[in-house]
């Protein structure tokens, strides 16, 4: 009887397992897939046709900006800004999101900020330099693109978020001295923060901000995220507001 219970238990257990095997694969293979489907639903919304009185969003930065991890790119921390913007103004958005998963500093001057001339964005949200810190760029390499990206952008609109922290990854210490160095350069242009790296470090020992692959933010992951950036987007949207009651008056 001991033998037979303990042969139960034994294969409760591997199929509890293979379950987990199954389970964690399809969220791995989903990571995967998310690449291309989130770049290609950004694409199609981009190229939607405005309407007059849309609010122009721009997003710029790596996979976190595409939604990478999170269940859909719509529940990726820019599509949870773009929603906030609908909600608090009522107006359409058009969303043109140019991140592109493991860009770095050097790819947002190179790609994303030749796609965006001529537009004339309400609002604008960057992340990047996590893929530069990983890729060991040169600290000087780094803030020297970062620096060439904000000089490009429009400065009482831009929400900049500083480097995140790493379940695994680069010292805390180089962190905090690049994120000294960005947050220099972001108050000198009038820009506004978004405190990634406390919000990130707050969470780090909680897996369920973590995608499958245990790097990229989970739905839960992402809407930290958004919190960190939507503080700093309330007080854009209540400048706008004030700036077309002067207009008005």
């Amino acid at each position: 009887m001991k033998s037979e219970a303990t042969h139960r238990a034994g294969s409760l257990l591997a199929r509890l397992l293979a379950t987990l095997v199954v389970v964690q694969a399809g969220r791995l293979i989903h990571i995967y897939r998310s690449v291309d489907a989130n770049k290609q639903y950004w694409d199609r919304r981009a190229s939607l046709p405005s309407q007059p009185g849309d609010f122009v969003y721009v997003a710029l930065g790596d996979s976190v900006a595409n939604g990478i991890g999170a269940s859909r790119p719509q529940n990726g921390y820019v599509g949870l800004v773009a929603r906030r913007i609908h909600d608090r103004t009522g107006r359409g958005v058009r969303v043109i999101n140019v991140s592109v998963t493991g860009a770095t500093t050097a790819d947002v001057v190179r790609e994303q900020l030749p796609k965006i001339q001529g537009v004339r964005p309400d609002l604008v949200t960057l992340d990047i330099g996590a893929n530069d810190v990983n890729r060991r760029v040169r600290d000087d390499v780094l803030l020297r693109d970062f620096t060439t990206i904000l000089d490009a952008l429009p400065e009482r609109t831009t929400i900049v978020a500083d480097l995140p922290t790493f379940k695994r990854g680069p010292k805390q210490s180089t962190l905090l001295r690049l994120n000294a160095e960005i947050r220099d350069r972001v108050e000198a242009r009038g820009m506004r923060l978004a405190p990634i790296f406390d919000v990130t470090s707050s969470t780090m020992g909680d897996w369920r901000t973590y995608g499958a692959d245990l790097f990229h933010p989970s739905n839960r992951g992402h809407r930290n995220w958004y919190r960190a950036f939507v503080t700093q987007v309330d007080a854009v949207l209540s400048s706008e507001v004030a700036t077309l009651q002067d207009h008005s008056e």
